[in-house]
């Protein structure tokens, strides 16, 4: 308690979490220099002033929410900022608060962050709150399912909302023009589908997250009204690729970052079928478009993605990616010509079916800028094994930083020879920068001198591997050995034919490459009979 005292005047930020079952989940501390308080401290904390908080993150398993009223009884006329994660079981006769109750106690609140589970009613039933104008500028909401008839009452109440983020488990049918409509100071409008949002992180590579600002999703007070992100993962609906492109030409002007997921099981091919955008969006500096389960044809890729790319000159980060497929439509060449014409790009991700020629032709066309391009990072998923020429023009990039490399095979049995993975190691020996590497679906690390050969490319910092062939355990001694040493080392080793067995040499060798390196991970899995999980071990690493 003394402690307490004599640290209150200087909080800022308070997180705190309530465990109501004995079956509690673990959680992991917050320790940037936040205030973690246990629950039986709750009551000798209300005892004191806190004049300086204004953040404050409420965490409970169960919904004995006593302590959340309490603290918000005593802090809430100063909080701009109210986390709330409540997380209970579906038998529990009880329900989550409504927002009504942190707007009673939080006059001042700016930025709202409410996620329950399972799914909880998200208004209160009585119409006179819904008068009630509330002062936030950020909303993100997490729910089993959402519905427009519950959203746009909130909403209505919140005019002066700068970002909002929908989290959803389940499909719904989104009026996003709507949604605009009511909030027109909205600059960050999110619609995440979870499941797929889980997917879409694990898409990105660990140090694509680490390292790059894969989302500006940052609130600006703007003299120009109009968005600047829209971040669509769940675009189910042929109607919504319509009012899709209704938004695009709308806020043309603004927008900066464009996100979308495609889904099939309702959307229909759009080439011929929908309104093109006007106007290109002349400020757009990120796009990312991921068909997913979506059997997209070249039209489609020509209406869907062209106008971006051949008229959107500032764009400095592409996405393009589908599910793991050998037999969608190829993107083609005109989206290669269109890249290469983009001299502000730093960071390209191409996870499409692709002729590596076309590859060829945008490398060669960027080193031809005189040292002049600004690529960073590069994510490339396709047939570089039969084309060297891909990794000879890669190794040339002068500003490359950080590359990943995958392949599309029709097989996880299919492996690169040993000669292929040396020569492609030999040519980005040559690279000036590269600090990280990533090899994702490519079987071919059985060999030391593979590693040996990873060991000489001069400026390697952080390497991730996923495999589903064998991998050479002496290989990740030698590379543990490698001065200076690795700062990260990831291997997904997913070569166990079904037995499930562990591999005590490969986790030796992990635990040998832990005395070496700073941050050594590593997966040993059957990438036969649990190929789904061998493939979210991968995500979960970040490596697919």
């Amino acid at each position: 308690m003394p402690f307490l005292k004599r640290i209150a005047p200087y909080i800022k930020d308070l997180h705190t979490k309530h465990d109501c079952y004995d079956d509690d989940e673990d959680y992991e501390d917050d320790k940037d220099g936040q205030l973690l308080v246990d629950p039986t401290h709750l009551e000798m904390l209300t005892s004191l002033p806190l004049p300086q908080l204004r953040t404050l993150r409420y965490e409970c398993w169960g919904l004995q929410l006593t302590a959340l009223e309490g603290l918000l009884i005593h802090f809430g006329d100063r909080l701009q900022r109210l986390n709330v994660r409540v997380i209970y079981r579906s038998d529990c006769p009880d329900k989550p608060p409504c927002f009504c109750m942190f707007f009673r106690y939080c006059p001042q609140l700016k930025h709202l962050s409410y996620i329950t589970l399972p799914i909880d009613m998200i208004m209160c039933a009585h119409g006179s709150q819904q008068q009630i104008v509330y002062p936030l500028e950020s909303l993100e909401l997490e729910r089993h399912k959402f519905s427009m008839t519950k959203i746009l009452p909130l909403l209505h109440q919140c005019p002066q909302l700068r970002r909002l983020c929908l989290s959803s488990h389940r499909k719904w049918d989104v009026d996003w023009l709507r949604i605009l409509e009511i909030c027109p100071e909205l600059q960050s409008l999110e619609v995440i589908l979870n499941i797929e949002a889980r997917n879409r992180e694990r898409d990105r590579l660990f140090w694509w997250g680490k390292h790059f600002i894969l989302r500006n999703s940052n609130i600006h007070h703007s003299s120009t009204p109009g968005l600047l992100n829209l971040i669509i993962t769940n675009l189910s609906y042929a109607h919504q690729f319509y009012a899709l492109n209704t938004v695009v030409n709308l806020h043309h002007q603004t927008i900066q970052h464009i996100e979308v997921a495609f889904h099939y099981e309702h959307t229909v091919n759009t080439g011929g079928n929908h309104d093109p955008i006007l106007v290109a969006p002349p400020n757009l500096e990120k796009l990312d478009f991921h068909f997913y389960d979506f059997p997209y044809t070249a039209d489609d890729l020509t209406c869907v993605i062209r106008p971006y790319l051949d008229q959107c000159s500032r764009l400095t980060w592409v996405s393009l990616k589908t599910h793991r497929s050998n037999y969608l439509t190829p993107l083609p060449r005109w989206a290669f010509v269109a890249l290469a014409q983009l001299s502000d790009l730093r960071h390209l991700h191409i996870q499409m079916p692709n002729d590596p020629n076309n590859m060829v032709y945008f490398l060669d066309t960027i080193k031809s800028y005189n040292n002049n391009t600004k690529l960073e990072s590069l994510f490339y998923d396709g047939d570089w094994v039969s084309n060297m020429d891909v990794i000879r023009l890669i190794a040339e990039l002068p500003s490359l930083r950080s590359l990943a490399l995958s392949l599309l095979p029709a097989s996880i049995d299919q492996y690169v020879p040993p000669k292929a993975m040396i020569d492609c190691l030999q040519l980005l020996q040559h690279a000036p920068r590269i600090q990280s590497l990533s090899f994702t679906n490519v079987n071919g690390f059985g060999s030391q001198d593979v590693f040996h050969n990873m060991g000489l490319i001069p400026h390697l910092q952080r390497l991730y591997i996923i495999t589903y062939a064998s991998t050479s355990k002496e290989g990740i001694r030698h590379i543990a050995d490698r001065e200076p040493p690795l700062k990260i080392l990831v291997v997904g080793d997913m070569s166990d034919p079904g037995e499930h067995m562990r591999d005590f040499d490969f986790e030796d060798a992990l635990e040998y490459a832990r005395t070496k390196i700073e941050i050594v991970e590593g997966e040993y899995d059957c990438g036969t009979c649990c190929r789904e999980i061998s493939a979210g071990i991968a995500y979960t690493y970040g490596l697919y």
